[in-house]
């Protein structure tokens, strides 16, 4: 049985040591079957888009008459520490817009995927500034690019996640080193996945291009929603204990991921 991998990423040497993991040779069992998973020095690379809106549920909706309530346990949660009052003031009234554009997201796609998170006093430049880092190359410098147009057909698992493998190492945080390359191999637009909380990502938007880099994990299926599972570098208290997920199918651009900077990678 074959099953073919998601994606590859290439970038100049300099980089290589921080992008690419060496998985080796291991052996497991799926469905009483037996296969080999030989992935030698290959990335997962993610190109991404993170302005997004989720799975359908019940809105979550935050009582802006609170917030200074909701900032106080902001503070405390995030062990946040202002140097005067006036920059409390500050990032408080940031905190509060914040909330605002919170509340509108999860209304707009009947959904609870954004929420308060350690970002909530920031404005859009400070995080982008301190909080991403991927830096946009054009591959045709650095790479040669292979097609196939022949992949076959095969037989795939419903889901996957190299969590359950032990594939994965822990969620790390990048702080604001904008150092998500030593995380990942993966790229993403991140202004959008600044306020995400929980859910499945179903919308981007391209506002500042490609500026954070990621890990994809895995796949799966919720309520009839497909989805990848992806790892990200802001901590494991931020998104689903540090993932997130994102709606996947054909047709689909799923943030930008299916876009350059990718190849397949064969499992045998």
């Amino acid at each position: 049985m074959k099953i073919w991998g998601i994606f590859r990423m290439f970038f100049p040497e300099q980089f290589e040591d921080n992008i690419f993991i060496d998985i080796g040779e291991i052996i497991k069992e799926l469905d009483s079957k037996v296969f080999i998973i030989r992935y030698t020095m290959f990335p997962l690379a993610l190109l991404f888009v993170s302005c997004c809106a989720g799975a359908l549920t019940t809105p979550q909706y935050y009582d802006l008459g609170k917030a200074q309530t909701y900032f106080k346990e902001f503070v405390t949660k995030f062990g946040k520490k202002y140097s005067t009052k006036t920059e409390m003031n500050y990032r408080f009234e940031i905190f509060q817009e914040n909330l605002k554009e919170v509340n509108k997201l999860n209304q707009e796609e009947n959904a609870n995927v954004f929420g308060i998170n350690q970002f909530m006093d920031l404005d859009i430049q400070d995080f982008i500034q301190h909080h991403t880092g991927f830096r946009y190359m054009k591959y045709d410098d650095y790479c040669k690019v292979q097609t196939d147009d022949h992949i076959p057909d095969t037989d795939v698992p419903e889901s996957f996640d190299w969590r359950q493998r032990n594939a994965v190492t822990e969620v790390g945080d990048q702080g604001k080193c904008g150092g998500s390359f030593a995380f990942s191999a993966a790229a993403v637009r991140a202004e959008g996945l600044m306020k995400y909380n929980q859910g499945i990502v179903h919308k981007c938007v391209n506002i500042f291009g490609v500026n954070h880099a990621v890990l994809l994990v895995g796949y799966g299926t919720e309520n009839g929603i497909p989805y990848w599972t992806v790892k990200n570098s802001w901590s494991s208290d931020w998104g689903e204990s540090g993932y997130f997920r994102l709606l996947r199918g054909e047709d689909i651009d799923s943030c930008g991921m299916q876009s350059t900077y990718m190849t397949t990678a064969e499992l045998e």
